[in-house]
């Protein structure tokens, strides 16, 4: 991170990226099962217990970068700033087993306050640029070619502390997908659903606007984060009304905003998108009761 002061509440769907993920794998059919996908992880000793682990009929994986796949859905226990801890912590990827189905979510508890974040347990579709393999085919699509794009969701959280609730997109130059590959960012949006209050995004405010009938204010930060070369890349960040924690978002309204405002090209290529938990302090719980994608070409 580069400096701690850009924000007092920032989403760690921005600064995700920043850790480099482990290894991912091709999507499964099958029902959702817990994989480690790092050869080198070590599980570490921690005193504070994430209270999702004790509901009944709970397994979970506690490892940094831990995989759950779930058809082209990755549930990654992302702990990019695990290293930031002070004191005892624990966040881990969940699944349970209720009347033959399995639910998926995730659980935390983090000590302390930490302003940029300490983890992002998400959801992954697509290409995200740290990763070997896109989730779905038809990952990175370039944005001329995009349809439509629209997200369903609902989740169920119980926590004490901060966190928010968001999406994120990342935008390349290419569409190839030959392994890692931050250097092709070229762009990420962020859509905030639910944050503390008084949070504010990074960056500068550029525009106030009506998307699918709903009041976002547009912030722009650019040549943000690292790609590994020192570069950063445009970060476009829309915040609007709190507490959206169920519903159907058309992202794809975003991406033709950005387009009509001339601040992203119609040649770059939707490569992910993510949804998760930005974990600030405390502790919780999230079950995801419904996530679904879909993704339409023109062609």
């Amino acid at each position: 991170m580069r400096n701690a002061n850009w924000l007092k509440w920032l989403p760690c769907a921005v600064f995700s990226c920043q850790s480099p993920p482990a290894p991912g794998h091709a999507p499964e059919s099958a029902a959702a099962r817990v994989t480690d996908v790092r050869t080198d992880a070590k599980v570490e000793p921690h005193s504070a217990r994430a209270p999702g682990k004790g509901q009944a009929g709970v397994a979970s994986n506690c490892i940094n970068y831990s995989t759950t796949i779930d058809g082209p859905f990755q549930y990654q226990n992302n702990m990019w700033a695990q290293d930031k801890a002070t004191g005892p912590y624990e966040q881990c990827v969940l699944s349970q087993k209720i009347d033959g189905k399995t639910r998926l979510g995730w659980t935390w508890n983090w000590h302390g306050f930490e302003e940029l974040g300490f983890g992002y347990p998400e959801i992954i579709f697509g290409w995200k640029p740290w990763q070997p393999t896109t989730t779905d085919p038809r990952l990175p699509m370039r944005i001329a070619d995009l349809r439509k794009l629209a997200v369903r969701y609902a989740v169920a959280t119980e926590n004490e502390g901060k966190i928010n609730l968001s999406f994120s997109m990342f935008l390349t130059d290419s569409g190839a997908v030959s392994g890692p590959n931050p250097l092709a960012i070229v762009a990420e949006i962020v859509v905030w659903l639910d944050y503390p209050e008084g949070a504010k995004p990074i960056g500068t405010l550029v525009d106030k606007s009506r998307v699918v009938g709903v009041d976002y204010q547009l912030w722009h930060a650019p040549d943000h984060g690292d790609r590994g070369d020192k570069k950063g890349w445009d970060l476009f960040f829309f915040s609007g009304p709190r507490s959206q924690l169920r519903g159907t978002v058309a992202l794809d309204a975003f991406l033709a905003l950005l387009g009509k405002r001339g601040l992203i090209g119609q040649d770059r290529f939707l490569a992910s998108v993510e949804f998760g938990n930005e974990l600030l302090s405390g502790s919780g719980t999230t079950w995801v009761e419904d996530f679904d994608v879909a993704l339409e070409s023109r062609h």
